[in-house]
């Protein structure tokens, strides 16, 4: 089966695009479907910025829960009423990891200085300070040079990604702390979507769903094989201790209090209870 950034690889269809850029060329008929990480869609649609709370979802189980709760649905159901967007399925890259190019990394202290790029969600930069290194928001197409030339010293990135787009030998090292997940969601847009006859609706959301759960299901495989690539080509990958973790969450707590009046009330709660 193929990995799940071939379910719809962007470099092979004129009918895909990346970034929120993208999405407004879909909303505008310009194109029929588009992807954008959910770091990037969250400037669209706040409500979204719930999954770039650092250590929001409890593992791998919890974060499915939440996707597939009615709480969840009930956010996806008002992003496709507010921007006329139909969600399909979503590409799974992982979970962000801190990767570095000079130094590993085991502690927080070990970061303090460090330039990190990241997104343009608040939240990832919020908690990049929160951590002690210094956030450096670059476009993605930028960041492979920007690490080798040492514009930055590392990013908070899943192992997939950095093989899928042949960064390797721009980092040495890596922390699995798993902030968060790379949750990559593709729409359609709704009034093309509307326009199909029930029946073939009916096949496209069900052909969606399928799409969705094998790309869980290849995430977690592709996950294994990036680390093992990575490790066999010399980067270190360091898994830190329970008590360890323990540092880095508490230092992510202040996000939770920066970020909770901007988001609707009760939000980060209902996420969290979603997830039982």
């Amino acid at each position: 089966m193929a990995s799940s950034r071939e379910v719809m690889p962007a470099r092979r269809s004129s009918l895909v695009r990346r970034s929120c850029a993208a999405l407004q060329v879909v909303q505008n008929r310009g194109a029929e479907m588009a992807i954008s990480s959910s770091s990037n869609f969250s400037a669209m649609q706040p409500s979204w910025m719930l999954l770039d709370m650092p250590f929001l979802t409890r593992g791998r189980e919890g974060y499915y829960r939440l996707l597939d709760s009615p709480f969840w649905g009930d956010i996806v159901k008002q992003t496709e009423k507010d921007t006329k967007l139909k969600f399909m399925f979503a590409v799974y890259d992982g979970m962000r990891n801190l990767v570095t190019t000079k130094k590993q990394v085991k502690t927080p202290a070990e970061l303090k200085g460090l330039k990190l790029r990241t997104t343009n969600s608040p939240i990832e930069v919020a908690y990049v300070k929160a951590f002690g290194a210094n956030p450096s928001p670059v476009d993605w197409g930028e960041t492979y040079l920007a690490l080798k030339q040492g514009l930055v010293d590392g990013y908070f990135i899943g192992f997939t990604t950095i093989i899928n787009f042949k960064q390797e030998d721009a980092v040495k090292y890596g922390t699995e702390l798993n902030v968060v997940p790379i949750y990559v969601p593709a729409f359609i847009n709704a009034d093309f979507f509307n326009s199909m006859p029930a029946d073939v609706q009916k096949g496209v959301l069900e052909a969606a769903r399928e799409a969705d759960l094998a790309a869980r299901r290849q995430d977690e495989s592709d996950m294994k094989t990036a680390k093992d690539k990575l490790e066999k080509g010399g980067f270190v990958a360091y898994t830190p201790s329970a008590q360890e973790m323990e540092t880095w969450r508490s230092l992510a707590n202040p996000v939770y209090d920066e970020f909770k009046g901007k988001l609707p009330e009760g939000l980060i709660q209902k996420a969290l209870d979603a997830q039982k």
